[in-house]
């Protein structure tokens, strides 16, 4: 993880160099701001050959166009093969649109002013079979061609004439150009109102970029064509160069931020997932606490129900005890008044004796008496007898 961090603050490092080197902008990229301007003759144009089987069956053309020239069918595009020179004419002024060698001229419905720019695109493709030509992204006009027809291969392009001979041929002074062109492209099918309209909003913009391989004719390629005569490449001075500088750092800086976002985006999904764990894990350690602690609570109350019977037990004994003692006691002292009771109880002796002492009466006291010493052998008698009870 930190040295993903690392990586995320190295690219935002290279983000800020990139910000210091904004005047720093390399040729082949400078060409993207120049436009070609065209001299007064006609022999002044671009000429090649391209590949136009992307383009059979739609395409658009579209550029900026500032116009020079008042008079005559200044054509800023045309495209000739062998057997119909103007498979593809657009002038400046509309006032000849062709394709498929069908012309109609267009002045009337709009009007350009000389030396200030305009967007102007012509599209087409065969499942309409449907032309149509817009102004600063404004479809000015729309016109059905034969149904079935496709572009044909194998022609030349001439930018800045005509081609009334054919293929490379036929260039004259009445078509000649006579103007500046900035940002031409040929899209590789017909691009709907909303998109040319988006096309038209501003000079600087890269909007066409999207497209992609859409692109069939790309303005920079166009910038490396042979060019003959009096046609220069030139900075077009509006201020694009500047824009373009701002707007790759624009670009550069989201591009870095989208990865730094995503970066961030790893970084707090692993985070979360590595939280997600712990919580398990957390879980997992409460639920064994939980078990633990159920398993202790249950041994501390099975050993405090051991501890109370055992208390019950002893308290018991206790009392057995008590009882006991208090049971010897009692027996102890009943013993002893037994033994109480016991001493005072005559004996057979006694009992013989006061038997005799009863009857003793029934001797006649008048007409014996016991001589002396018969009185003393009386006595030692009943001494005696005191003697053994005791």
């Amino acid at each position: 993880m930190n040295i993903k961090i690392f990586d995320t603050r190295m690219k935002a490092l290279k983000v800020g160099i990139f910000l210091l080197q904004v005047i720093i902008i390399e040729s082949t990229n400078k060409r993207r701001f120049n436009i070609l301007k065209f001299g007064q003759s006609e022999n002044d144009y671009v000429m090649f050959t391209h590949d136009m089987s992307q383009f059979e069956t739609g395409f658009t053309v579209c550029s900026w166009v500032r116009k020079l020239r008042n008079e005559g069918i200044p054509t800023w595009f045309s495209y000739a093969v062998s057997d119909q020179p103007y498979e593809i004419q657009i002038s400046d002024m509309g006032d000849r649109t062709r394709i498929f060698g069908d012309s109609t001229n267009l002045v009337s419905l709009y009007t350009v002013t000389p030396g200030t720019w305009f967007h102007n695109c012509l599209s087409w493709d065969s499942v309409t079979s449907t032309r149509d030509v817009y102004i600063d992204g404004v479809r000015v006009d729309s016109k059905a061609t034969p149904a079935g027809r496709i572009l044909r291969q194998g022609g030349t392009i001439v930018l800045g004439n005509e081609q009334q001979s054919g293929p490379g041929a036929g260039m004259d002074t009445y078509n000649m150009f006579w103007g500046e062109l900035y940002k031409l492209n040929m899209f590789t099918r017909k691009l709907d109102d909303t998109e040319i309209r988006e096309l038209s909003v501003d000079m600087c913009s890269e909007v066409e970029m999207k497209y992609g391989n859409e692109r069939g004719l790309k303005w920079e390629d166009l910038l490396q064509k042979t060019k003959y005569g009096n046609v220069v490449e030139k900075d077009g001075d509006f201020g694009c160069m500047l824009w373009y500088a701002v707007h790759d750092i624009k670009m550069e800086y989201e591009a870095s931020i989208k990865e730094l976002n995503n970066t961030i985006l790893q970084l707090t999904s692993e985070l979360n997932s590595t939280m997600q764990n712990d919580i398990v894990k957390l879980k997992n350690i409460g639920k064994e606490l939980s078990r633990k602690t159920q398993v202790e609570k249950q041994s501390l109350d099975e050993e405090f129900q051991e501890s109370s019977k055992r208390q019950e037990t002893i308290q018991l004994i206790t009392w057995i005890l008590a009882g006991t003692s208090a049971l010897n006691t009692l027996t102890i002292f009943f013993f002893v008044i037994q033994k109480c009771l016991d001493s005072r109880k005559p004996s057979m002796a006694d009992h013989e004796y006061a038997e005799n002492v009863v009857e003793a009466p029934n001797i006649p006291a008048a007409d014996t008496k016991p001589s002396h010493g018969d009185d003393i052998v009386d006595e030692e008698i009943i001494y005696d007898d005191m003697q053994y009870n005791m």
